[in-house]
């Protein structure tokens, strides 16, 4: 598979390739699918490859066919989300243990209900994107406060 780079595993679930997938490592590093291409497939905490194949960076998961081109993406913050989470819709605000809060600014809407989700905010290929721990879609966001 080209020249691994990286070795390491998925902290927590790994639901498949949806688009536009953030994953964290379990060695601080946080990575977004490149290219579109879907595929389910549930893990728990996979081994995982980053490896340079033909000039392109891609991710192996281990148990899913084939490797997906992704990027290194910045973490920009990273806890729990202490305000009610009660999924995703235009404007709601997202406040972290951090004291950070953040607004999601696109349209997207998904009822999802949890207390204190584990989270991350990434600076992302399209912007900058929440991605909670559990669920597969990734949202768009700005800061509007910082302890």
């Amino acid at each position: 598979m080209g020249t691994v780079r990286i070795r390491s595993q998925i902290d927590g679930d790994f639901d498949g390739w949806t688009g536009d997938t953030v994953v964290k490592l379990m060695n601080g590093q946080a990575w977004q699918q490149a290219t579109y291409h879907y595929s389910y497939h549930y893990a728990f905490m996979p081994v995982v490859e980053v490896a340079l194949v033909n000039g392109q960076t891609v991710m192996r998961v281990a148990g899913v066919p084939g490797a997906v081109p992704v990027t290194e993406v910045s973490i920009e913050c990273e806890g729990s989300i202490v305000s009610p989470f009660m999924g995703f819709r235009q404007g709601m605000l997202f406040q972290f243990d951090t004291g950070h809060v953040w607004q999601q600014v696109e349209a997207t809407t998904e009822s999802h209900h949890e207390a204190r989700p584990s989270a991350l905010v990434v600076d992302g290929l399209n912007g900058t994107v929440l991605k909670v721990k559990g669920i597969d879609t990734v949202v768009e966001v700005r800061r509007v406060a910082r302890r």
